[in-house]
């Protein structure tokens, strides 16, 4: 369904498994376009083969799917983007990685991440979910040096400072 499909992207550690190969897939990003369609089609898709939604972005933005062994997430943008587009927007650069329409999108960075275990921030957008995501790379033996948790809690600082008082909001993962 994916790889012939240009409205549909799949991203993230799913695809880092293709150069880490001792690492097993723990869930799968699907990004959509907005010239997708009905995003119920594929939730009913998703229910017959016995997945259920265990969280929804109360946006609209973001749906979690599990079956019990596989996850999936399912990303919804507010404007189009390009597979490059989504991949800039990662986090961390281990993770800037996916597959549209039978094409692989990697930046050199991730390529050198993922064969030195190494993590390095791209940009921090939530810092929750990037502490959590730096945290599960460590748990995989992936290392972050000194000056990239500098620029976490820098770019932490920066969203609260530019925030005022909705600073809250980067907390969502």
């Amino acid at each position: 369904m994916i790889n012939n499909t240009k409205e549909l992207t799949l991203g993230g550690g799913c695809i880092r498994t293709l150069i880490d190969i001792k690492e097993n897939v723990i869930d799968y990003d699907i990004f959509f376009s907005e010239e997708y369609g009905n995003i119920a089609n594929i939730f009913n898709k998703f229910l017959e083969i016995g997945f259920e939604v265990k969280w929804a972005c109360p946006n609209g933005d973001l749906y979690n799917l599990s079956n019990g062994t596989e996850k999936i997430q399912l990303i919804l943008p507010k404007t189009i983007l390009s597979p490059e587009k989504w991949i800039e927007k990662f986090d961390i650069f281990a993770g800037c990685c996916a597959i549209n329409n039978n094409i692989l999108y990697m930046s050199k960075e991730a390529i050198r991440d993922i064969k030195q275990k190494r993590i390095t921030i791209n940009k921090v957008s939530y810092p929750v979910a990037t502490f959590f995501r730096i945290n599960k790379y460590m748990k995989k033996g992936y290392q972050i040096h000194h000056e990239d948790v500098r620029l976490f809690f820098l770019s932490v600082i920066s969203l609260i400072n530019s925030s005022g008082d909705s600073w809250a909001k980067y907390a969502i993962d």
